[in-house]
């Protein structure tokens, strides 16, 4: 199976190093590094659920309608966070140019 970033994914085997349970975890790949991804873990609302680095065979590609649409929420949240720093950014440097001048 071809996983690639971006993909919605479900772990079905634990990874030797980690200690904590994450069997039945569901996320986001953001980043693959040979054989390992960075997984960035979400809840069914779409909230952030925590991540961290998980290796590529234990993971699955995840179709559910329910967790795709959580994916969904997940990234308008993503882009509705970038587009505030943006705003901050443009904001701060507009203060920035007003009081130089």
């Amino acid at each position: 199976m071809d996983l690639k970033e971006g993909d919605l994914v479900r772990i079905v085997k634990q990874p030797p190093y980690v200690v904590v349970q994450v069997i039945g975890e569901v996320g986001i790949l953001s980043e693959i590094k040979e054989n390992y991804s960075i997984f960035d873990a979400i809840r069914r609302n779409g909230s952030v659920g925590g991540g961290g680095a998980v290796p590529l065979d234990c993971l699955v590609l995840e179709q559910s309608a329910e967790w795709l649409r959580a994916k969904d929420i997940y990234l308008a949240n993503q882009a509705k966070i970038l587009k505030e720093a943006e705003d901050r950014t443009m904001l701060i440097r507009l203060v920035d140019t007003n009081q130089t001048t």
